[in-house]
C-alpha cells in the first residue's frame, strides 16, 4: 500500500512541476509575440522553435 502511494505522490508531483514549467514557457512565448500554437505541439509536449530542446536531465553531470 505504501508503495502505491508513494507512486501516486510521485505522479502528481511530475504533473505539476510539468505544468508550471509549460506554464512559465508559455508566459515567456506570450511576451516576446509567440502565440502558443507557434510553439508548443500540445500532442507531444515539445516546443517546436528552431534549436529548441524540452528540459532533459539525462547526460547531465556534476562539476
Amino acid at each position: 500500500m505504501s508503495e502505491d502511494l508513494a507512486r501516486a505522490r510521485m505522479n502528481r508531483h511530475q504533473h505539476l512541476a510539468k505544468n508550471r514549467q509549460q506554464s512559465m514557457l508559455t508566459r515567456s512565448a506570450e511576451e516576446i509575440g509567440l502565440d502558443e500554437s507557434e510553439c508548443w505541439n500540445s500532442n507531444a509536449d515539445q516546443c517546436q522553435s528552431n534549436g529548441c530542446q524540452p528540459y532533459n536531465s539525462n547526460g547531465a553531470s556534476m562539476s
